[in-house]
């Protein structure tokens, strides 16, 4: 949530990030942004879901959107 770089809903691009609160103590959820409003995300009793950001539930949960930079991604993607 903090190495990420903070991107507004319009900038949002597939393969960013998604920040959720959705138990009042901070980022509790998070999901990979694909197109047009629509995130891809997991829990534990619905498994992998396609939801829309403007859905009330989750618009009312976002924390924020965010990037992860080139080299970041390589870094943390990159096999041992």
């Amino acid at each position: 949530y903090n190495s990420v770089r903070s991107i507004s809903l319009t900038e949002l691009q597939e393969g960013d990030l998604v920040f959720f609160n959705t138990t009042g103590g901070g980022v509790s959820h998070v999901g990979f942004y694909l197109q047009n409003n629509k995130f891809v995300h997991s829990g534990s009793s619905t498994g992998v879901t396609v939801s829309d950001l403007t859905d009330p539930y989750w618009s009312k949960h976002y924390l924020k959107a965010g990037r992860l930079e080139k080299s970041e991604n390589l870094a943390f993607f990159s096999k041992p």
